[in-house]
């Protein structure tokens, strides 16, 4: 560690076909030209379209601006971050996955620009997909009381966009073949749990069981293979 509407799946994803409403880009995606025309409609997503993101590799987030402070967990690399204040040579940041305010040293907060100069092979398309679970996290939709179904519904449609262009941006980037294969096993198991999120708002006995009983042995595996692609960040 460093310090510091129901939806049709079947032939739409890997086309990367496009809606008829405009989508507002998701946080890290938004620096990239390709990306130009997705617009997401998500307000929440709009907060993290900023210029400053996290430029080491698994950087310690803490409870205060020091050392001496207990690590809460850490970023991940080119991870948006929305800074609050200035403390010392520590920045008070608040992390999109959790907005909960935590302190990361200065040196590991810059911009796009920075981020870009420490990229390594599969950087750049390991960033898409990290992005990606990001919003399949957002988006889950279990055990929650009081769903906005059509909200849900709509935001999973959005992301089945993004899904879309991911894999036309990984299977055309020029790495490797195992790193493409790879990549694509990712968002095939994204692409899975995606289903499952549908299934739940869609299908009355999924709704009543409060739960798609495939959803945690997909999530299992997926983090399992999710860790082998550390080596692409």
């Amino acid at each position: 560690m460093a310090d510091g509407t129901g939806l049709s799946w079947q032939g739409c994803v890997r086309s990367g076909c496009r809606p008829s409403f405009s989508l507002l880009q998701p946080g890290i995606a938004s620096a990239q030209a390709e990306w130009e025309t997705l617009k997401f409609t998500n307000a929440a997503e709009e907060l993290w379209a900023g210029e400053t993101y996290i430029t080491g590799r698994e950087v310690f987030m803490r409870s205060g601006p020091g050392t001496d402070y207990k690590p809460e967990g850490f970023f991940r690399f080119a991870e948006p971050v929305r800074i609050k204040e200035e403390s010392g040579e520590w920045f008070k940041v608040e992390c999109r996955n959790s907005g909960i305010p935590v302190y990361v040293h200065k040196s590991f907060v810059g911009s796009w620009s920075e981020v870009k100069e420490k990229f390594i092979p599969g950087s750049d398309c390991m960033v898409q997909i990290d992005q990606l679970y990001d919003c399949l996290n957002a988006a889950a939709p279990f055990y929650t009381k009081n769903l906005d179904r059509e909200r849900k519904l709509k935001e999973i449609e959005h992301y089945q966009i993004v899904l879309g262009k991911t894999y036309n941006y990984v299977e055309s980037s020029k790495l490797a073949p195992e790193a493409i294969k790879e990549m694509l096993k990712a968002l095939d198991m994204i692409e899975e749990m995606f289903k499952c999120q549908e299934r739940y708002i869609t299908e009355p006995e999924q709704a009543a069981n409060m739960r798609d009983e495939a959803y945690p042995d997909l999530q299992f595996n997926f983090r399992k293979h999710y860790e082998t692609l550390d080596k692409y960040r």
